[in-house]
């Protein structure tokens, strides 16, 4: 028996040496414990945006503006009838006085942006100023049962099971080869706890609703030798990112919370079908109806998945002990 989470899984596993077959070490860090390989922790000043603004792109980075930051997505209404004034308000209450005279406004700014930005990729146009906060459930904490030490589970069954259910195509497939590596046989036992960023709702025409496990990240992701400041938030750069940090298994642990949450809840629904995946938004990137979309439909800035047929249930049942 034994208590933990994501961020306990993932300091285990460095802990071990961990594989970094996919990792890119210049990876930005919204957490503060790794530095840019880069001039003055910024691309090169010859960088141009590639939009017309970027608010975000240059105010600092590190562990205390990450929190400020997750606070005022918190508390903010993004669907307030006048957003500019009440994000301001929000942004000089939460911000330190001296952070607010130098980079006040454009986080103000950036804010706004980010909540007018068409979410893409399985959420297609919605944004989260469509969404409100009727369509959201901010900072929902959990605690989930899992398996008795006996029975085995590590967290490296779930790169199996992602083997085993996820098409060749799939965007995480390279993902579940890395959560394959030994240094990830790490026990799930016991409980497991954490706290969702924003559990997304989209109401479909015939009245039903899925479910996106989403979280906001300020980590700066941009470098040097970029054309553009933009390209940085790519949906390849976004994927090295989710990487690096174990994103993708933070995202199927709160999913499979919130597929049991439902089944034990509301057993009249589809649980399985409901939680449809999940939408990480690099907030640096998204600047309005103006960021860029990639060919595959693919929105700059928000890194989305969807969850293939019977894949909550599956997760649960790792958890419960029956391993792949």
């Amino acid at each position: 028996y034994q208590r933990t989470s994501f961020t306990g899984i993932t300091n285990a596993q460095k802990g071990e040496g961990g594989a970094m077959r996919h990792f890119d070490v210049r990876s930005g860090e919204e957490e503060g414990d790794r530095v840019f390989e880069r001039k003055v922790g910024y691309a090169s000043s010859s960088a141009k945006f590639g939009v017309t603004a970027m608010p975000l792109a240059r105010i600092p980075g590190g562990t205390h503006i990450g929190k400020i930051l997750h606070t005022i997505y918190e508390k903010v209404d993004p669907a307030h009838e006048n957003l500019p004034v009440h994000v301001a308000a929000v942004v000089k209450k939460n911000l330190p006085n001296k952070m607010f005279q130098q980079h006040g406004q454009d986080i103000i700014n950036g804010i706004v942006l980010s909540l007018q930005t068409p979410l893409g990729g399985a959420l297609g146009n919605v944004t989260l100023a469509q969404l409100g906060t009727q369509h959201r459930a901010a900072e929902m904490s959990f605690e989930m049962s899992l398996a008795h030490l006996t029975d085995g589970v590590v967290a490296s069954d779930i790169g199996k099971l992602l083997q085993q259910l996820l098409p060749e195509s799939d965007v995480l497939t390279p993902y579940a080869a890395t959560l394959c590596d030994p240094s990830f046989n790490i026990p799930l036992a016991g409980l497991i706890n954490g706290s969702i960023d924003a559990l997304l709702r989209l109401v479909e025409a015939d009245g039903s609703f899925t479910l996106f496990i989403s979280d906001y990240k300020s980590n700066r992701l941009d470098r040097d030798g970029d054309a553009q400041v933009i390209d940085g938030y790519s949906a390849d750069r976004m994927f090295q990112e989710m990487e690096h940090h174990h994103y993708p298994l933070q995202a199927i642990i709160y999913g499979a919370a919130v597929y049991r949450l439902l089944r034990w809840r509301s057993p009249e629904i589809d649980a399985d079908k409901a939680v449809r995946g999940f939408a990480y938004m690099f907030i640096r990137g998204m600047v309005g109806a103006e960021t860029p979309v990639d060919e595959n439909g693919n929105r700059y800035g928000v890194f989305t998945w969807e969850a293939p047929a019977g894949f909550w249930a599956r997760v649960s049942e790792l958890f419960a002990g029956v391993r792949p």
